[in-house]
This record gives C-alpha cells, structure tokens and sequence, in this order.
C-alpha cells in the first residue's frame, strides 16, 4: 500500500531551473507535503517513469497552475522530463528518521541540504509573467483547465489522526493499516499508492463507517 519515496534530480537541470523560474527542485519538494496541496489523480508513463502534477504551498507561497513542478513518484525523479540522468549529476534526497530532507551521498552517507530559491523574485512575479515563464517552457506547460478537473487534494494523515485524537498505535488498530506503514506516511519516507489515497479520504469523510465495515 505504499511507494518508497525518494527524490532524485539532475543538478545540472536544477540549475537551469533556478535561474530561468527562480525556485530550486529542493524547495519544490515542500509542496508534496502541503495538507491543502492537490494532486493528479491520473498519470502517464514517460521515459519509463510514472508521472504527475503537483499544486501546492511552498514557503507560505501558494503556488497557481502556472508554478508548479512535475515530478514522478516510485523512484522519485524531478528531472524535468529530459530522460536517465547520468549518475555524477544526479542528487539523491530523502527524508531521514526526524522528517528532515537531506542528501544521500554515494556512500550511503547523508548530509544536509538547503535550496537556492529566489523568493524575493518569485513573489514580485505577476500573474503574466508567471504565466510567460511556464509558457516558454516546452516541458512544463501552464496546467489546463480539463487536466485541472482530474486533481484531488493530498490525504494528510497525521491531520486526520490528530483530527481524530488518536495516537499512531490507536489509528493503526483501529482501521487495520501496519504501524510502520503510517510512520513511514507521517515522516514523508513513503508514499500511498492510488488505493491507500482513496482509503484515507473515506477515512477522512467518514471514519466511523470504515470502522464498522471492517469490524464486520
């Protein structure tokens, strides 16, 4: 019911992408963590890789359709749809025990990481040149309306644990999802699958239903 999430990047590409829209792939990666963010629901297959579009908050920045970055989940990638990334430009990050991103180095090892987002610049942006900036972009187009209507908010567990008082071990129990598997969810080390997504919105909507249904 899960997907191990960790996230790999062309530094290379990173780069451009800062300096042409001015936010880094690091800082980007927030926005899969934001509890009002928004998800599409139906992905494609391209080079191999599984992917989908993300809307969300970033830094107290509401990201529009037309500022958002695409990534894939599974092996995670934000490689900005240009294929395999050759390995000694690739930066791996994950999240640790305390829920913090950091790099993986080719040791194993890990260390901190920060991003080099303009924030100033991107929140001096207007509309139309936010609009200009995904436009002149082939690989990341301004979101459509129609793909729009496929988008559903991001389940967040631990608001709908905490929304329900209950403890990591009672939620577990209680509606028969492993332990380790909400932590995992918690700490942003993995990602629900398409199934577990939907099980947490009935959760969400209707939490005394799925109890019964499962007691039965």
């Amino acid at each position: 019911m899960d997907e191990v999430v960790q996230y790999d990047w062309d530094s290379t590409k990173n780069k451009i992408n800062e300096a042409k829209h001015g936010i880094s792939f690091y800082d980007a990666l927030i926005l899969f963590f934001d509890p009002q963010g928004y998800i599409e629901e139906v992905t494609r297959i391209e080079h191999g890789e599984r992917r989908f579009k993300a809307i969300g908050r970033v830094d107290d920045l509401l990201s529009p359709p037309s500022l958002r970055i695409e990534a894939t989940y599974g092996g995670s990638s934000l490689s900005g749809g240009h294929g395999k990334m050759s390995d000694e430009n690739t930066v791996r990050v994950r999240k640790n025990d305390e829920g913090i991103f950091v790099q993986v180095m080719p040791d194993g090892s890990t260390r901190s990481i920060t991003g080099d987002t303009d924030w100033e610049r991107l929140r001096n942006m207007t509309e139309e040149e936010i609009e200009a900036n995904a436009l002149s972009d082939p690989d990341n187009p301004p979101i459509s309306d129609e793909e729009l209507k496929r988008f559903r908010r991001v389940p967040n567990l631990q608001h709908i644990r905490t929304d329900l008082n209950l403890t990591q071990e009672e939620f577990s129990e209680k509606f028969q999802i492993p332990l380790g598997t909400l932590r995992d969810w918690e700490q942003g080390k993995k990602w629900p699958d398409s199934a577990a997504r939907v099980l947490l919105r009935v959760i969400e909507k209707e939490p005394e239903a799925v109890i019964r249904a499962l007691a039965s």
